[in-house]
Order: structure tokens, then sequence, then C-alpha cells
């Protein structure tokens, strides 16, 4: 079942829902489980029989909502931490990454201390984390002033290409640049070689 909070996924043409953009798996906990889409995201605790739209409340018995832009903007994944099934990472066009350390039942913004002013406002995107399978508490990401990538590449604009891989040794909580030796670019993926 849906939850009338959620969107039904049949009805994503012309409204909110989006294309499907993703789907992540906790390993540590096989029944949740993170749908993506270029228009939020839905969380299930139960290996699918419900689903709940990412930051979105009810209110009025479900007759009005409320939310924080996280069930209306573009969600490019979200990761799990190999080891702790409440830790989840989202990452979000135009508003950066959130983190959830509660199964997702809350969610803060999680980019303190990865670069953010360059010529345009770099916590704009985050395109890919990635967890160290060894060392659960490290992860990279790379995130970028572009929006919407790869639907709206602009090769030649040199002011929204700035981007930058960024790592945190306590799960996402901070972040120090990561890029050395790497051009101030965008990078869309990150690959699984963390340390």
């Amino acid at each position: 079942a849906v939850h009338p909070e959620s969107y039904r996924w049949a009805d994503h043409a012309g409204s909110h829902g989006g294309h499907f953009g993703g789907l992540a798996v906790c390993a540590g906990d096989p029944k949740v489980a993170i749908c993506s889409s270029d228009m939020g995201a839905c969380i299930t605790r139960d290996a699918g029989e419900n689903w709940d739209v990412i930051h979105t409340t009810s209110n009025d018995n479900n007759k009005t909502f409320a939310g924080y832009g996280m069930e209306v903007t573009t969600c490019y994944g979200a990761v799990f931490k190999p080891d702790d099934p409440n830790w989840v990472l989202a990452l979000y066009t135009d508003m950066g990454m959130f983190r959830s350390e509660n199964y997702g039942a809350s969610w803060c913004r999680s980019l303190d201390g990865a670069p953010r002013n360059g010529k345009s406002n770099l916590w704009n995107s985050v395109y890919n984390a990635v967890f160290d399978p060894n060392k659960t508490d490290i992860v990279c990401i790379v995130h970028t002033s572009k929006h919407d990538l790869p639907y709206k590449w602009d090769g030649m604009n040199a002011s929204c290409n700035e981007g930058y891989v960024s790592k945190s040794s306590d799960g996402g909580r901070n972040f120090s640049p990561s890029s050395e030796g790497l051009p101030v670019n965008t990078l869309p993926r990150s690959e699984e070689h963390t340390s």
C-alpha cells in the first residue's frame, strides 16, 4: 500500500513522483529500502509493502501535508552505512545531502566542512556517496554547483562545472576536501576506492 502522503507511482506523468532514479536496499536489514526519483524519494521498512515519502508530514487525517522540500526535489539516490541500517545518506540536487541516523524517521543536512563557495554554491548537488566497506565511518562524496547532471550538461559553461570530492571520517557528519590532484570540475560519480 502506498500511504496517502506518498505518491502513486503510476501517476508520475505531469505530477509529483517523477521518474524512477534508483533503489538502495539496506544490507543490514533488507526490509528497508529507499526508491529515489526526480521528484523526491520514498522509504519502505517492510520490504515494499508500504512506502512513505521522505520528510513529508500529514495533517488533518491526511487532508493536508507539510514538508521541507525533500519530497519535491530530485533525489539521486541513497546510501546506507554498511554496518548500521539506521544510518542513511540521501543525495539531492539543489539541496545537497541529508543524513538520517534513525531509520529515516528524521533528516538533517549533512555537508559541514565540504568546500562550499567557489564561483557558485558547491553544496548545490551531491551525486554520489561511497562508504568504505572496511572502515564504515569513512565516506566520500562528489558534490558540485551543477544542477541536474547528466540531464542538463553544459560543458561550455566553466562557472557551472566546479566540483569536488570530499571525505568524512565520522559517517558523513563532517567533511574535508579530498580532491587534491584532481581538476576542480564536475564529477557525477565516484568509484568505490575510498582510502
